[in-house]
């Protein structure tokens, strides 16, 4: 007996974006610098608000030995978007010691938020420095 064939689904169709003119059609997917900054603040708010989720004991806790512990990741995701937009900037990766050093001090019990909020201004200046088209290029 021949096995049965299921029927073929159409194909989905992807929503329609609405293009900057504010007109459904195909989006390239290119951010506008805005909304560049708006996407790294709703991350941050998100990434900020789980983090006060994290448990007292579990801030030293690693899946597995070659795992970063909470402690660790913490404190990455605070320079995490920092560094490579320095080279974004510069063209080089010169600042990216001293922001891993200085994440590598940060008490993330207290510090956490405030890190992630300079962050966040760190990353709407310097994206605001961007000539619009510049950053469409880089």
């Amino acid at each position: 007996m021949a096995a049965k064939k299921s029927p073929k689904r159409p194909a989905r169709k992807s929503p329609a974006r609405k293009t900057r003119a504010g007109r459904p059609g195909v989006s390239l997917g290119m951010m506008s610098k805005e909304e560049f900054i708006k996407s790294c603040a709703h991350e941050a708010r998100c990434i900020k608000h789980i983090a006060t989720k994290i448990p007292d004991d579990q801030y030293e806790y690693k899946p597995t030995p070659v795992q970063r512990s909470m402690t660790e990741l913490l404190r990455y995701l605070v320079c995490c978007a920092s560094t490579p937009l320095c080279n974004m900037r510069d063209g080089n990766w010169d600042a990216a010691e001293a922001l891993e050093k200085e994440a590598e001090s940060l008490d993330v019990r207290k510090d956490f938020a405030t890190a992630m909020d300079r962050q966040q201004e760190f990353i709407a200046s310097t994206i605001n420095a961007f000539k619009e088209g510049d950053f469409a290029k880089v």
